[in-house]
């Protein structure tokens, strides 16, 4: 299993000038100790439990993260890292820098030498800030599924998600809100001709 880690920020102004309180930034340690060091981050629901593949609800990437796979734990030493908080006062201010600063601070405090960095779609988007900010704090890059910048259709459907969010929270079924955003986002992020190609629709089945 991993260890944990973390670094007490306190109290910082995020990069749009809303104050994070009382930030504590989370990591977990896996994997060989005396091998390179690789920070693996997902997306923005992901945290720190990265390859806690015997744990339920835990372990995120265990089939890619564990001892022989693609990401060896026998050969790598892998770090997980808990975004910041969904519930700070102002949640939307949090940028991809912001993040990357957390991530800098975590890396800086305990002296860690970080080999590469993974990053998948928001974690990716961090990973990318964290090489353009603090570029002598990680070796190589590998990220998937994000971009430099977004698209402005892509802000428009996160506006819309979060406000999905927002109305299960305030319904009080924020399970609800958030599996509802997370089926906006998988019909928006993929396209008709990925849809045409995975599912074939019965065209002789009648709607009531």
């Amino acid at each position: 299993m991993g260890q944990d880690i973390h670094t007490d920020l306190g109290d910082w102004t995020l990069e749009r000038g809303c104050t994070l309180a009382n930030d504590v930034v989370r990591g977990r340690l896996y994997g060989n100790p005396d091998g390179p060091l690789i920070i693996v981050t997902g997306g923005i629901s992901a945290d720190r439990h990265v390859a806690d593949g015997g744990r339920k609800g835990l372990g995120w990437w265990s089939p890619l993260v564990r001892a022989g796979g693609p990401i060896d734990l026998n050969q790598f030493q892998i770090l997980g890292i808990d975004f910041a908080p969904g519930d700070a006062a102002c949640p939307e201010t949090i940028t991809t820098r912001d993040q990357a600063h957390r991530i800098a601070a975590l890396i800086k405090d305990h002296d860690l030498e970080v080999a590469g960095f993974i990053g998948s779609s928001y974690g990716g988007m961090c990973g990318l800030a964290l090489a353009q900010y603090w570029p002598d704090s990680i070796g190589k890059l590998c990220i998937i599924s994000a971009a430099h910048r977004p698209f402005s259709i892509g802000v428009a459907w996160r506006g819309i998600q979060r406000r999905v969010v927002r109305l299960g929270l305030a319904a009080g079924q924020p399970e609800a809100g958030l599996k509802l955003a997370r089926e906006l986002a998988m019909t928006t992020y993929r396209t008709p001709e990925e849809f045409a190609d995975r599912f074939t629709l019965d065209e002789t089945a009648t709607t009531p």
